[in-house]
């Protein structure tokens, strides 16, 4: 029910009150003002009876503001086009409805800010384009019977549909980037209307809803580990096994992240309601890391991440935060020993940029090392003084998958430390 019609029903509800008390204090008119006191009830009970047209209008895409770690979110990348679905369900309505959109504003900080589309069309779709994913409540939606579902009617435009009264639509509102769109979170305001009175034009608003939209970077490609040999260097120091890598500017593995990343969104577009994601990454025999992304505990900017790192291992684990172009540790070393957890912290690929950022230099990847057995017979230790590098992560799409999110490092695998 809009508030017009809501406040019109206040304004009758006020004036029966006020004409039956009228009534009930004018005993001379006692029969005439019986019968009048019966119509007005009537009337009122009327105004309060009228049903109303819409039963809901809201979105499903778009309703999450974060891409991989919020519900039901809405993003695209550059160069391409993507529908967010919007549920539309009549109630005593029937016939054309169409939808209008007011865009944009954008995310600065807690605000949203009025900002013109820059490298990218917004614009309300009538039709449903089918998707192949999870649906939210009501189950009761009509997706259509016989798919492929059925364009609207060649007269109307296409952000027009026709509805029956007690029906579900889905309808859209479809974001189209070009190359270079402006990267940022944005919000649109979708508005719907019916035609109440065809013969005379008359169109009645019945909800007006937000929709949250992000407009991505693509994700980088994988790259080598940085250019560091004085800080990552593979070769270990293990010498009762010796040099494993032998002499020269050996780097250590560079983790690759891109694909999965991609993955994840994909998986993210069948699966609009996870909000949680993990990746197991086995290195050779010896060492085993699992990342879990989740939801951050405070808001973050898509450049900041939260960070929590985990030992369940029996020796000693390192977890630097690291920048690729000074070849240097950006922020305070985090050791561990077994069984160990760090508190969250934030780190951010600008260094000092908010709240709580502890990195003094930017965050590019993350190095990962562990201390080992440097010397001693087989079982036993004479000196466990030694530290391998063992991996960094890939550095270009790290913030496509890390930024503004928690991740919890866990080092869940380590053998080979013992002679």
């Amino acid at each position: 029910m809009n508030a017009t019609h809501t406040n019109s029903l206040r304004a009758e509800s006020t004036t029966c009150s006020a004409m039956v008390l009228g009534c009930q204090v004018q005993q001379a008119v006692v029969w005439g003002c019986r019968s009048l006191i019966v119509l007005l009830l009537l009337a009122c009970m009327s105004a309060y009876a009228q049903p109303t047209l819409v039963k809901q209008f809201g979105p499903i895409d778009g309703q999450g503001s974060e891409p991989l770690t919020d519900a039901y979110p809405f993003y695209v990348f550059p160069s391409s086009s993507k529908t967010a679905q919007l549920l539309f369900e009549s109630n005593q309505f029937a016939g054309t409805a169409r939808l209008d959109v007011a865009c944009c504003e954008m995310q600065a900080g807690g605000a949203w800010v009025p900002t013109p589309a820059s490298g990218f069309v917004v614009e309300p779709l009538g039709a449903y384009t089918q998707v192949t994913r999870t649906l939210p409540p009501p189950p009761k939606v009509v997706l259509c019977p016989h798919a492929p579902c059925p364009p609207p009617p060649p007269a109307l435009p296409p952000n027009f549909f026709t509805i029956a009264a007690h029906q579900a639509k889905l309808v859209g509102l479809r974001v189209t980037t070009t190359g270079a769109p402006a990267f940022g979170r944005y919000r649109a305001s979708v508005k719907a209307v019916v035609e109440v009175n065809p013969a005379n034009n008359l169109w009645e608003e019945v909800g007006t809803i937000k929709v949250i939209f992000n407009v991505l970077p693509a994700i980088p490609a994988d790259a080598a580990a940085p250019n560091c040999p004085g800080q990552l260097e593979a070769s270990t120091s293990r010498t009762w096994i010796g040099n494993i890598i032998g002499p020269g500017p050996n780097l250590v593995s560079a983790r690759p992240l891109a694909g999965i990343t991609s993955q994840f969104y994909d998986d993210k577009t069948k699966m609009p309601q996870k909000t949680m994601w993990s990746i197991g990454d086995a290195m050779g025999d010896e060492n085993g890391i699992r990342y879990d992304i989740s939801p951050p505990t405070m808001p973050l900017a898509p450049n900041q991440v939260e960070l929590v790192f985990a030992n369940q291992t029996a020796w000693d684990k390192e977890f630097d935060i690291f920048d690729g172009a000074a070849c240097a540790i950006a922020g305070p070393p985090i050791v561990l020993r077994q069984s160990g957890t760090s508190p969250p912290m934030v780190f951010s690929a600008v260094p000092r940029s908010g709240p709580g950022v502890v990195n003094i230099l930017p965050m590019t990847t993350l190095r990962l090392r562990r201390r080992v057995c440097k010397a001693g017979p087989p079982g036993v230790c004479l000196d466990n003084g030694g530290w391998d590098n063992i991996a960094v992560l890939s550095a270009p799409p790290l913030w496509s998958l890390f930024g503004g999110h928690r991740v919890t490092v866990n080092w869940v695998v380590s053998n080979g430390e013992m002679p």
